[in-house]
Parts: C-alpha cells; structure tokens; sequence
C-alpha cells in the first residue's frame, strides 16, 4: 500500500545534512533505496526547503546543492534509455546509482554512530572505584630469595621446550605402549647430578619424544617436592640450573 503524499506533514526536524533528510524521507515513505522515486523524493525534499523558508529558518548551503542534484538526475531519468543509447552510450548507468552509493554509505556511518552513543550512554552508568592502598600487604608477601624460582617459572621454560619439541617434530599418527615411568626418570635425574655438579633445566630435558618430556618434567617436581633437588635461577628468564641436594 502506497502512503499518499499529502498525508505527510513534514515536521521540521533538525538533520545533520541534506542526505539525512533523504534518508529520513526515504524511510518515512517507505522506499527501497535500491529503486528510489525521484519525482517523490524530490517533491517531498523541495516541501521540506519550502517549509524552511516559511519558518524564516536559515538554509545551510549544502541543502540547495542536494536540490540541484536531485533536480539534474529528474531530468536524465527523463530521458528514455533507448535515446541514451543511440546516443553511443552501450553502457547505460542509472543516474540515481551515485546517490545510492552515498545514502549506503551514510547510512553505515550513522549505525554506527547510533552504536557509539548506545555506548557511550552504557559508560556513563558506570562507576569506577578508587584504587586500594595495598601498601599494608607488602610485608606479608613472601619476597623470593637471590636465585629462587617459582612453580610458574618451571611450568613456563617446560612450556616452551614443549612448543620447540614438537614444532621440530611432529608427533606420531601411532599409538605407543608407554615406555617411561616417573620412577625411572627420577633415577635418571639423580644419576645426571652425580655426575656433574649440576644441570641446565633444557639440558635435562632433550629428550625428543613429547611423552618422555612429560614424564621427566613429573619426575623434576616429585625430586623437588622431597627436597632432593635445588631449582635455581640467576636471573629472571635466564636459564634454569638443577642441582643436587647435597651440592
């Protein structure tokens, strides 16, 4: 069902620009802006200016440009496309096209826009609490001794020793029967410290195969967990040393 023009009371609303007007027009008639009117469009576009000029309210200039524009593609659209053609000109454009494209691309900004100021709104019902004084806390922290490492430290070295293992090599589409245990492993680690004073942490772990990387990782914590090994690291992210209880 088509809306009758006269039925339209244009309210003099205020629009950001001559292609906020259209769009508002465009969406209160009810128009593809794929298929624009420009008869329509134009008509109720010139009311609009009209209804300005009665309100002695001051036109920006861009508005008039918009007029011009919208009176020039009235008149190609008037021009039978069979003419156009004789004229040379195969590859006919429909003279509304690059109105379209501007109205798309309006439109975009002003979703957009509306999304920022949803936004925007959301923020301001927001509160922000001051900061804490922690300064109470720091005594109770547990500061490290020289050399100590942390738990997340191991993990994180473990970590990429892993990472490079199995970047440089695949694991295997096959199944294997496990060949390791935490136990044996142990015994390797102990057997490595009395032969050296100590051991790097990627020395220790060279091993090839993910599962053997797995278990002599296991086997390191449950060394550290029974105070048979020391875990020590000079300088933060430097390389990490194993040493023997006893040394």
């Amino acid at each position: 069902m088509e809306t009758s023009i006269e039925s339209l009371d244009i309210k003099l609303d205020v629009f950001e620009g001559p292609l906020d007007l259209l769009l508002h027009l465009i969406n209160r008639l009810e128009i593809d802006i794929y298929d624009i009117p420009i008869a329509t469009i134009t008509e109720q576009y010139m009311r609009y200016l009209h209804a300005m000029k009665e309100q002695q309210l001051e036109i920006a200039g861009n508005y008039f440009v918009m007029a011009a524009t919208l009176m020039a593609i009235k008149s190609k659209m008037l021009i039978p496309i069979e003419e156009v053609k004789l004229e040379g000109d195969d590859d006919y454009e429909d003279p509304r096209q690059e109105l379209v494209d501007q109205l798309l691309e309006y439109q975009k900004y002003k979703e957009v826009a509306t999304v920022f100021d949803q936004m925007q709104e959301k923020q301001m019902n927001l509160y922000v609490r001051d900061a804490l004084d922690l300064t109470r806390y720091e005594a109770e922290a547990q500061q490290l001794a020289p050399g100590e490492v942390q738990l997340t430290d191991l993990t994180a070295a473990f970590q990429a020793l892993l990472q490079k293992n199995c970047a440089q090599k695949p694991p295997a589409a096959t199944v294997k029967q496990d060949l390791f245990t935490i136990e044996e492993q142990m015994s390797q680690i102990q057997k490595a410290l009395t032969q050296k004073k100590s051991v790097s942490f990627s020395t220790l772990l060279h091993y090839h195969t993910r599962q053997e990387l797995v278990y002599t990782f296991l086997a390191l914590l449950e060394l550290m967990k029974l105070g048979e090994v020391q875990v020590e690291q000079a300088t933060q992210y430097g390389e990490i040393t194993i040493k023997g209880e006893t040394q």
